[in-house]
């Protein structure tokens, strides 16, 4: 094969070069071309890599030549390059050209470049292309003769690689903003160097409802940039040239022309972008934008999945920061609000203590005055004020720790320190602790011998720790002792409380000095209480420069130890006189009169009991559920006279109480220990034992959210306290109504089952039974044995129960609303006439019929229409004399219904029975049967009601006494039933 064949089959290029006249070229024909240059051409053609030359002595004027994988790099320009000069392909970068031919030419060595930027026009336009391009020479016989030009075009990767550096810059440069106004400030610094793929860019910032846009940010135009608004209005019918609103509306990218727009200097390009994204702004797909992004496209790139997707990605990190510089700015806004309301808050909880205060001291008063009164008390009354009594110093306690807690918790406490004989102090508040503990059986033991010289406390302060130590050993003391005592060590006064009570878990340790924190299930003398009693104790202690520690065993013990330093900087201290010694009395009146209160608690009435009361006014059995035993006596009070009560003090004895033996009703606090009310809701309503009691909770926590809470987990009824004992009495009463109607509701449907499964399983021996009677009725009657006879009334006994069975069957498909008609065209005077055929045969009784003879057309279930005749029938032969006339009638009235009627000359049916005679199971109790068995369940006219009324028809009785009764139904005929 020649030259010219070898290249001529070297692809499409290769037959391209073959076609070509090389002798009308300035390099004449190729088999005078030197034979470097000629294998150049065999070796580019043959090749996979993109392989050009530029072929002739004079490089100005020398030819372009190229094998097929060069094609893509020259675009639109294939074919025509072929053999053209090569300053003329490349026009548009001939000085790059040009200067490495040169170079090549001059030197003879190759010339060599990677990444290059080149700006070609191979689809009509300039368009931005990186290559790396080697240009190595081909040599004549002495001289230079051409070029090898070897190009891999590495755009893609180039453009890709400068994209997502942009991106790392801005998404590093966004998240250091702090502020909304600073986020637009560095969206400038960061958006600026992407000129070269975004000339220019815009963000607008959507209002909440998305109905305008505000412009935040322009980046590459000039400053006052007129083309974009300051605001858009983004409605479907307004005037929107970029059309942001469209984009907002459709949640997608779209590019829009760009108009004549006056780029900055800095972003400057050689030509404008004739296209611009518009992207919505969000930090998620999912999320509603929160802005639009306009951005300019390169006018020297093609806008494809890459070049969308990085500018989706910017938006998506405008989107990110912008979000969250909002989240910042909320959190901020958030803090400074809380910072207020806590302020507010303290100083509301300071003015209203202040206001409780004065009024139990109001309400305190008149009982101590009313115990005191010369004119004696009845028990019960005594009892009563003794139990207004406690529970008023019960909130006097509550409120003066709220007072100190929150005057300490807004560091607003006015801590006057004074010379104190520390031990004294500690002496007289312990004994006036000593009565509440011999109540409870426990020695106080008081170990606070004299101190040589005063510790300068806070008295007020020191009386609160001390108090609040003592009132804990004492409510987690059951047995054993508890322990108190002072002493001085050195520079410090060390105060130690210890008792052995039920100590306290070793994971809770860490939170007893936490606000608000209660151990959880620990067992108490009382489990009232805020959780503020240990959290305001250290930071009493802490006012006085001064620590506490707890350690504890669980189920040996606690021990609190406090240390303070003797002295406070005299900066530090205003001294006062002491307080007279009364005021310490007055200062313990209220822990000690509650823990009496958590003493009498521990009453046998803690017990489950039965209050005494009139028998006849009680009704159901009510279990009470509630921790605080004044309120257990309160509603015991309430409920006991109406109901036999039971009470308990906590969730976990409701639900075993419960269990055991189900009350009528449960009415349980919400807080309690041990299981809250909402835990004996849910154990009670999951169990089926219990599932159907109805309970009723009752809270100090009002509001809809606690309601909806309470009646979600299933409680049938929510008291807020305070409420009045009338209220709670109505709300029992008619929950215990409300149970028994469902009760016997569900009996009634328990009924209606069992006569349903009766009923089915008693016609399978009763068809075995008949079709045996009907066997040895036929060989009997064969043998001529006079038994059959005899056999023949069994037959008609087998009919009668089959009927009540049947009748049976149709009341429990009625009930349960599974009553089924199966409808034909049939004759109704044809069903007549078989009815009363049959009442015929079976009791011997002549009836008169009054039946048309042509045929009455109905669309209707004979079987079912031929029962109710024959009850009807059946009716009107058993209650009247055997005498007397029995006549069944049918009529046809005008062209719309049949009537059937069942007349009797019976005692008819007295007036107040009528409006019952339909019911089920009813029987006239005045009228006794005149023909027949009495057998029957009073469902017969039950069932003809029903079944006429599943044929759209109605039925009805005229009646008097003495004079006999007509039955009649009517249904519609065959040809009325569209109408």
């Amino acid at each position: 094969m020649n030259r010219r064949d070898i290249i001529a089959n070297g692809g499409a290029n290769g037959a391209l070069l073959g076609s070509i006249d090389w002798a009308k070229t300035p390099l004449g024909p190729m088999d005078r071309w030197p034979a470097s240059a000629a294998a150049a051409v065999e070796l580019m053609v043959a090749s996979g890599f993109p392989l050009g030359m530029v072929l002739g002595p004079d490089r100005s004027n020398a030819l372009f030549l190229y094998n097929d994988a060069f094609i893509p790099f020259l675009g639109q320009k294939h074919p025509h390059a072929m053999g053209r000069r090569a300053r003329d392909v490349w026009s548009e970068i001939w000085d790059f050209v040009e200067w490495a031919l040169r170079q090549v030419w001059q030197t003879g060595r190759p010339v060599t470049g990677k990444d290059l930027l080149l700006r070609v026009e191979r689809c009509e336009q300039p368009e931005e292309i990186h290559a790396s391009i080697s240009f190595s020479p081909i040599w004549g016989d002495d001289t230079v003769w051409g070029a090898l030009i070897c190009c891999i075009e590495t755009t893609r990767g180039v453009i890709g690689e400068r994209r997502e550096r942009a991106l790392r810059v801005i998404a590093h440069g966004l998240s250091e903003a702090r502020t909304e106004n600073d986020l637009y400030g560095r969206m400038g610094a960061v958006l600026l160097p992407l000129v070269k793929d975004v000339a220019f860019a815009a963000l607008y910032v959507l209002d909440p409802e998305e109905r305008r846009a505000s412009r935040r940010v322009v980046v590459g135009l000039v400053a006052d940039a007129p083309e974009l608004p300051s605001e858009i209005d983004l409605s479907a019918d307004a005037d929107d040239a970029w059309g942001l609103g469209q984009a907002v509306r459709e949640r997608r990218l779209r590019l829009v022309p760009s108009p004549a727009v006056r780029l900055s200097a800095a972003a400057a390009l050689a030509e404008p972008p004739r296209t611009a994204a518009i992207v919505p702004v969000t930090c998620s797909p999912q999320a509603s934008p929160v802005g639009v992004l306009i951005a300019g496209l390169s006018p020297v790139q093609a806008f494809d999945d890459a070049y969308a997707t990085f500018v989706r990605r910017i938006a998506k990190e405008i989107g990110t920061a912008l979000t969250g510089v909002r989240s910042l700015d909320h959190a901020h806004l958030r803090a400074a609000a809380l910072a207020e309301f806590e302020r507010e808050r303290t100083r509301f909880l300071a003015e209203i203590t202040h206001e409780f205060r004065t009024l139990v001291t109001l309400l305190i008063g008149p009982v101590e005055d009313l115990l005191d009164e010369v004119e004696p008390l009845s028990p019960a009354q005594r009892t009563q004020l003794q139990g207004v009594r406690r529970s008023a110093y019960r909130v006097l306690r509550y409120v003066t720790a709220l007072l100190s807690f929150t005057r300490v918790d807004a560091g607003r406490a006015a801590v006057s320190f004074e010379p104190t004989d520390l031990a004294g102090l500690t002496r007289e508040i312990a004994r006036a602790f000593e009565p509440a503990a011999a109540r409870a059986g426990l020695p106080l033991r008081i170990d606070c011998p004299p101190t040589s010289e005063p510790v300068l406390v806070a008295r007020d302060m020191w009386e609160q720790i001390v108090l609040n130590l003592l009132a804990n050993a004492l409510k987690f003391t059951f047995t054993g002792e508890i322990e108190i005592s002072l002493r001085i060590v050195a520079e410090r006064a060390l105060l130690t409380v210890r008792d052995t009570g039920t100590g306290i878990p070793a994971e809770a340790l860490p939170h007893v000095f936490e606000r608000f924190y209660r151990v959880p299930n620990a067992r108490a003398r009382s489990h009232e209480g805020v959780g503020i009693g240990l959290a305001l104790v250290k930071s009493l202690v802490e006012l006085h420069a001064g620590s506490i520690q707890v350690c504890s065993t669980l189920g040996k013990g606690t021990t609190f130890t406090v240390e303070i330093p003797r002295g406070i900087a005299a900066s530090a201290v205003r001294l006062r006189d002491s307080p007279a010694p009364e005021a310490v009395a007055q200062s313990v009146a209220p822990f000690v009169e509650d823990a009496l209160g958590w003493l009498a608690e521990e009453a046998p009435a803690e017990a489950a009991h039965a209050v005494e009361g009139p028998h006849e006014a009680r009704r159901g059995r009510v279990l009470i559920a509630e921790d605080n035993s004044e309120m257990r006596a309160y509603l015991t009070r309430l409920l006991g006279l109406a109901h036999d009560v039971e009470v308990v003090p906590d969730g976990a004895a409701a639900l075993a109480l419960a269990r055991a033996r189900p009350p009528d009703l449960v009415l349980s606090d919400v807080a309690m220990p041990h299981g809250n009310g909402l835990d004996v809701v849910r154990a009670l309503r999951a169990d089926p034992a219990t599932r159907e009691i109805p309970i009723v909770l009752i809270s100090a926590r009002g509001g809809e959210d606690a309601t909806i809470g309470a009646l979600g987990a299933g409680a049938d009824d929510y008291l807020v306290k305070p409420f009045s004992g009338r209220e709670l009495r109505a709300r029992v009463r008619t929950h215990l109504e409300l149970a028994r109607a469902r009760r016997e509701g569900a009996e009634s449907r328990l009924k209606d089952v069992f006569l349903g499964l009766a009923s089915h399983e008693l016609r399978t021996p009763l068809t075995g039974l008949k079709l045996n009677v009907q066997l040895c009725q036929r060989e009997l009657a064969a043998q001529g044995s006079p038994l059959a006879t005899r056999l023949a009334g069994l037959h008609r006994s087998i009919d009668r129960m089959t009927r009540l069975v049947n009748d049976m069957l149709s009341v429990s498909a009625i009930t349960e609303g599974k009553l089924t008609i199966h409808t034909t065209r049939c004759d109704l005077g044809q069903i007549c006439r078989d009815a009363a055929n049959e009442l015929i045969q079976v009791s011997h009784r002549a009836l008169v019929l009054d039946l048309p003879d042509a045929p009455v057309p109905v669309v209707a279930d004979a079987d079912r229409l031929g029962q109710v005749v024959a009850n009807l029938l059946s009716n009107a032969i058993k209650y009247s004399a055997p005498d007397r006339p029995v006549k069944l009638t049918l009529r046809v009235e005008g062209h719309e219904e049949g009537i059937v009627r069942v007349e009797d000359a019976g005692p008819g049916i007295p007036v107040d029975a009528l409006p019952h005679i339909f019911d089920r199971f009813y029987r006239v109790p005045t009228i006794g049967v005149q023909s027949g068995s009495y057998v029957g369940l009073g469902l017969g006219l039950f069932l003809a009601k029903a079944i006429v009324e599943q044929h759209r028809g109605r039925i009805w009785v005229e009646s008097a006494v003495g004079k006999g009764s007509t039955f009649a139904f009517a249904i519609p005929l065959a040809g009325a039933m569209g109408r």
